[in-house]
């Protein structure tokens, strides 16, 4: 028979006056309202007022639909039942079944062994009873729920079954007998929980976390999620970890107005796995951490910037793995500052801060972070280059830094002044930064209850004739004494021109004034005058349609003139390591240098900068190959040439990345140091990767080694240059199965630093992944893990290797 289409309006509004008991209840928004119904058959039996209807049927009133195979309803009572490819929808909100009974005026009712998927929320449930009661308003009975969308991939990363449940999309849902599984397992039973079911931010807990490791043992966690205000969100959450006791975590994460926001992340534990003041563990019991980051946007144009990080010790980042980007780090830094510019286009420009520095290189027995020197606080006022309206050809600028610099104890106080350096300005107690008087093998233990000083013995091993302890030098790592104020006045004049239209130069001369008062030497002056000629060109050619070659010849000279600094107070010491690679590529490092000690320096670089492009088709962007330099220098105050630099990187294919630099010493006629890194992603998942490093000379400093790994070797004693290989390799069996490896080895001492592999399982639908994985390194050891992640509601992407392992 042909599609037959009816609209009932009349019938609807005659139903919903007739008073039956089961008619439109009257609070439903719908009731009253008319309905469209069309079917390929559609009968009507008189006697019963009863409407039955088959093949594709639809029913339609306001935004609701029910579509099934067949339908029959009674006309006076509004009652009705369908049967076949049951689908109601309200919106977003759609339930599924293969026999329902409903009301055809409110389309209301109840299906058995259904299904329900609400869109906006990201929810679904199956139920062996589900009743849709009002508006958005359900029961269920014998239920399941979840938010993870897997529906042809094996179970849920995680559920909750409920005996009973109501819920209001938008709204809120109770559950009664409920238990929590991952993975098919139980992990919580629950009598009675309340759970938001919100398209918008609700208070509510979130899915409980759980990890296995070795470090830590078992770990289990249950989020809290309060929406505090429309602007703040805060997370608690409580954990268990079998092998050290319970631990507290709190997040808050805020925005303001259209452009602020920041976050804030607490922890605490009375460690369990602590024995306090031992050779193993030099710490108490009671860990902590604190880290966050803000970006305000203040009144008046003013912006602040925050980034800090505080921690109770020097194993915590070890340890926890909340702060694990860290791990490597040598100082933990922390800082902030509010900017303003100044000016109509922002020429000008005015900053105050001040930041905080964190030893994390010591044990805590020998941590010298109290003798750092901070900087609070930390003013800048700058002036961009820009020409003056009555002289046009120059173009001045100006910096001006004060700071003052303070330590937290006197190190004096704390260490005696045997080891006091013959200008007073720093403790000669060698890169451990603690005087080694007499003997005994664990005599840094035993203080002088006076002064702090060991008892004896030289763990560090640097009190020897080749060590650094007093050799009359500062070397990094020995605390500073002095304490003051440091003024720098920075005035530029530049005057840049071109030559025929092909060549840009760029001179520009400055006075590097520095003015000083510190506790030891009392007021003292530095004056340098610097200079600097930049001189560049730009060349393009086209090799057949495919390939630009944008070709940057570059000839650089600065100037540095000396001046006596061996009685200027010592804030700022020269590094440890020298950037020799960063100052032949760019002479802002050589004239800017803001260390207390600066060498004098007259020197010539010259290089070509490289960029390659291929040509893009139609609106698609020329693709860029390849960005390297080649540079080297000549320095006429040491009659030396400087080293032949390469830096680069380049993306020869799709998914493939190429980096590289490479520092050639001519007058030794030999490699100073050298990176090559590689790497390859397939749109399958499949990755590899190999890294190359070397760098000849490595400086003295005292590392963090766990004690019973010989925290106190110094490393020259075992390493004296870098030589690694480090390799990493992904290969994804199948779609969801993958495989990954990843080590680290040294030619030096010929060590195996580091190395990690596993088995993982990555869901199809994206939304939770599964594996083992064994490690090996020098700090943690030996790992075994169980990994079990939640990566969220899921996509189709490929998959993608695991997050980055680091080694030391």
């Amino acid at each position: 028979m042909p599609r037959l289409a009816a609209l009932l309006a009349g019938l609807a509004a005659f139903a919903g006056a007739s008073g039956d008991g089961g008619a439109a209840q009257p609070d439903s928004p719908l009731a009253g309202q008319p309905f469209e119904l069309t079917a390929d058959v559609l009968e009507y039996e008189a006697a019963r007022d009863l409407y039955i209807a088959s093949g594709s049927v639809r029913i339609r009133q306001g935004e609701r639909t029910l579509t099934a195979d067949w339908v029959a309803f009674n006309n006076t009572s509004g009652r009705g039942v369908a049967s076949g490819n049951v689908v109601f929808v309200d919106d977003e909100d759609t339930l599924r079944a293969h026999f329902a009974e409903f009301n055809v005026l409110t389309l209301e009712g109840v299906i058995f062994d259904g299904s329900f998927v609400s869109e906006r929320g990201d929810f679904h449930a199956e139920a062996a009873v589900i009743t849709k009661r009002g508006d958005r308003t359900y029961g269920f009975e014998e239920g399941t729920f979840s938010t993870c969308h897997c529906p042809d991939d094996g179970p849920d990363p995680w559920q909750i079954k409920a005996e009973k449940a109501d819920l209001e999309v938008d709204g809120y849902g109770t559950a009664r007998n409920t238990t929590v599984e991952v993975l098919g397992v139980p992990v919580v039973w629950l009598p009675w929980m309340i759970y938001p079911v919100k398209t918008r931010r609700q208070t509510g807990f979130l899915l409980p976390e759980l990890s296995v490791g070795s470090r830590n043992g078992v770990t289990v966690g249950l989020p809290f999620f309060w929406a505090a205000r429309e602007n703040l969100n805060l997370t608690v959450t409580p954990r268990y970890l079998t092998k050290r006791g319970p631990k507290a975590e709190i997040e808050a994460e805020f925005v303001l107005g259209e452009e602020s926001k920041g976050d804030l992340f607490g922890a605490y534990l009375y460690d369990h796995d602590i024995d306090a003041d031992t050779p193993q563990d030099p710490f108490d019991e009671n860990r902590w951490a604190v880290s966050g980051e803000q970006d305000l946007f203040l009144p008046f144009d003013t912006r602040y910037k925050a980034n800090f990080n505080f921690i109770s010790d020097n194993e915590y980042t070890l340890d926890f793995p909340e702060l694990d980007d860290l791990r490597f780090a040598r100082f933990v830094e922390s800082q902030g500052f509010a900017a303003r510019q100044l000016g109509g286009v922002g020429q000008y420009g005015v900053m105050l801060g001040a930041s905080f520095v964190d030893d994390q290189q010591s044990p805590d027995d020998v941590d010298r972070d109290k003798y750092l020197l901070q900087r609070l606080p930390d003013l800048v006022f700058g002036a961009l280059p820009q020409q003056l309206p009555w002289l046009k050809r120059l173009v001045p600028a100006l910096d001006v830094h004060y700071t003052h610099f303070y330590p937290r104890r006197d190190a004096i106080d704390e260490l005696g002044a045997d080891n006091l350096s013959a200008n007073g300005l720093f403790l000669d107690t060698g890169i451990d930064a603690q005087p080694d008087t007499r003997g005994g093998a664990l005599a840094f233990f035993e203080r002088n209850p006076n002064t702090g000083v060991p008892a004896g013995g030289d763990p560090s091993g640097d009190n020897t004739p080749t060590g650094t302890e007093s050799n009359g030098f500062f070397d990094e790592g020995e605390p500073l004494v002095d304490k003051g104020h440091r003024l720098v006045l920075r005035p530029r004049l530049g005057v840049p021109f071109r030559v025929a239209n092909y060549f840009e130069v760029y001179p520009e001369a400055s006075w590097y004034q520095t003015l000083y008062h510190s506790d030891v030497m009392d007021f003292e002056e530095r004056g340098l005058f610097t200079g600097r000629v930049d001189l560049r060109s730009r060349l393009t050619r086209r090799f057949g349609k495919g390939v630009t070659h944008l070709l940057e010849p570059r000839l650089g000279y600065a100037l540095v003139t000396h001046d006596s600094q061996g009685s200027n107070p010592l804030f700022v010491p020269q590094t440890a390591v020298p950037q020799q690679r960063l100052r032949g590529l760019d002479l802002d490092n050589v004239v800017l240098d803001p260390a207390d000690r600066i060498r004098k320096f007259n020197g010539l670089t010259w290089g070509l900068g490289n960029r390659l492009f291929a040509a893009g088709g139609g609106e698609e962007a020329a693709r860029l190959l390849a960005d390297f330099t080649l540079q080297a220098g000549y320095d006429f105050e040491t009659s030396r040439f400087a080293s032949l630099y390469l830096d680069g990187r380049a993306y020869p294919f799709e998914g493939a990345t190429a980096r590289f630099n490479l520092g050639f010493d001519p007058e030794d006629a030999q490699l100073d140091e050298a990176l090559f890194e590689v790497s390859w992603r397939a749109e399958a998942g499949h990755s590899a990767g190999l890294t190359y490093r070397f760098l000849r000379d490595i400086p003295q400093f005292f590392e963090n080694y766990p004690y019973e790994d010989n925290r106190f070797d110094s490393p020259k004693t075992s390493f004296g240059r870098i030589n690694q290989i480090e390799g990493a390799v992904r290969w994804a069996v199948t779609r969801g199965w993958s495989i990954h490896y990843r080590g680290v080895y040294s030619f030096e001492s010929s060590l195996l630093i580091g190395n990690l592999g596993g088995i993982e399982y990555t869901s199809r639908c994206r939304c939770w992944s599964a594996g083992v994985e064994v490690s090996q390194d020098r700090e943690r050891g030996i790992r075994f893990s169980l990994l079990y992640r939640l990566t969220g509601l899921g996509d189709d992407t490929p998959p993608r290797s695991t997050g980055g392992v680091g080694f030391p």
